[in-house]
């Protein structure tokens, strides 16, 4: 525990936030109380080993069975992971002592919860309640593995759910738009409907949710393949395309570690050994790669000073030729965000976008090179790739 805090303390003296990785959902067979539980119920029991359904649309399906319900909530998660009954009041409350000690004893900035929709659904929310009520304004983001973004939304704390549930979850991961956008970069499937229509699609969603700004944007995790394994072609130009449009949408940005520079997992075929793999040193990088991590770099720095990508608003035009357009707004300025997904040159149709560009001054600045830009001229871009542009008033 002691090396813990340090860890935290020197994070916290470069100006890193650190985040614990909580799983109130089950704990591993080999957990040292397992050899004695507290009460017979510390743990959901059952006459022989039974997984959980994974049937998380039974917290709100107004048709489900209390069957799969029961089922979903107390199934165990695999063999050797026990799964915990929040529903034992002495349970929950050494869960939230534990939770509230942590985030005192490390000063930790915020929590993951892991597997959330797997939890009973109220003891969670009580949960999260006595976090937040210590912490008022700690950000925890709950893995809401599942679709369609209705079903991510429920979980979203402050939704207008029709059974009137609130789980007190600030935040939740959206897997909908990373599936969206990882489906889009990897094939042909360019016809109506696919290529980057899936991911304005996904973002044409965004009204469910209590919080968009507030939602965790990413391109894969720990349990996923590399966003690198996925694109057409491992394609590292199409891997720009992708955090192009994930750090330049609404929420908080997560990278999963060896994505900036493309890495690759070794082996699909080994499970979650062959997805996690150590990384690539910089200086072995291959020309390619070092340039997507440039290419990272500069994005990241120009997100990390710009206003307008943490907090405005979103508009966004279809394309049907495997393009996409979106504007970051607010009042004071823009970023103006260009994808050509396609094998071919277009030229951005700046009479499309004429109701957010008669708000701003016709020339704007390539975040990039720095280059200035007329939304008057014709303007180039080349086959899978983009342009990002700032526009002031």
């Amino acid at each position: 525990n002691e090396l813990y805090r340090q860890m935290v303390d020197s994070a916290h003296a470069y100006g890193i936030k650190i985040l614990m990785d909580m799983v109130p959902n089950h704990c591993g067979g080999a957990h040292w109380w397992m050899k004695d539980l507290p009460y017979h119920d510390w743990i959901n029991r059952f006459d022989e080993f039974t997984r959980t359904n994974n049937v998380f649309s039974a917290n709100y399906d107004i048709n489900a069975s209390e069957y799969d319900r029961l089922l979903s909530n107390r199934g165990w998660f695999d063999h050797p992971m026990p799964d915990m009954n929040l529903e034992n009041p002495d349970l929950l409350r050494y869960f939230q002592q534990w939770a509230i000690w942590w985030i005192e004893y490390a000063n930790l900035d915020g929590l993951r919860v892991d597997t959330y929709p797997y939890i009973e659904k109220i003891p969670a929310a009580n949960w999260l309640k006595a976090i937040r009520d210590e912490y008022p304004y700690i950000n925890i983001v709950g893995e809401c593995w599942t679709r369609p973004a209705s079903a991510v939304a429920y979980w979203q704390s402050g939704s207008n759910n029709r059974d009137g549930f609130d789980s007190n979850l600030p935040s939740v991961m959206d897997f909908p738009t990373c599936e969206a956008i990882r489906q889009a970069l990897g094939g042909n499937d360019n016809g109506w409907g696919g290529g980057l229509t899936r991911v304005y699609d996904a973002i044409s969603q965004d009204y469910l949710y209590a919080d968009v700004n507030n939602l965790l944007v990413f391109l894969g995790n720990h349990d996923m393949d590399h966003i690198a394994d996925v694109v057409l072609d491992n394609d590292l130009r199409r891997v720009k395309l992708a955090i192009t449009m994930a750090a330049t949408m609404r929420g908080i940005l997560q990278l999963y570690t060896g994505d900036e520079f493309g890495q690759r997992s070794k082996d699909l075929s080994m499970g979650h050994s062959g997805l996690r793999q150590p990384l690539v040193p910089e200086s072995k990088l291959t020309p390619e790669q070092a340039d997507l991590l440039n290419y990272h770099r500069q994005l990241l720095q120009f997100r990390h000073n710009e206003p307008v990508l943490h907090n405005g608003k979103t508009m966004h035009f279809i394309g049907r030729d495997n393009t996409y357009a979106y504007f970051r707004y607010t009042e004071e300025g823009a970023v103006f965000v260009f994808l050509n997904a396609s094998e071919q040159e277009r030229s951005i149709p700046w009479e499309h976008y004429a109701e957010m560009l008669v708000r701003y001054n016709p020339v704007g600045k390539e975040i990039f090179t720095q280059s200035a830009i007329s939304v008057q001229d014709e303007y180039i871009v080349q086959p899978i790739s983009s342009v990002v542009i700032k526009l002031t008033k």
